[in-house]
């Protein structure tokens, strides 16, 4: 594999939206997460899913905000 991702797990989740592990186990038995990867014997979710689900690349990147 050339580039590695960043991949999110559970306790990585939880982190990210500030919930208990039994919200997050029932976010994915309810399908209100994407879907999961797998990931050897565990479930994951690449950085760049999680980040758009929770609004956390929405932060504009700083172009032209310094004229002088």
């Amino acid at each position: 594999m050339g580039s590695q991702q960043k991949i999110y797990y559970v306790p990585d989740l939880m982190r990210v939206a500030g919930r208990s592990r039994t919200w997050v186990q029932e976010a994915i038995r309810y399908n209100m997460l994407p879907k999961p990867i797998r990931v050897g014997k565990r479930n994951g979710w690449p950085k760049p899913v999680i980040d758009r689900f929770f609004g956390l690349d929405t932060e504009p990147a700083p172009t032209n905000t310094i004229t002088a």
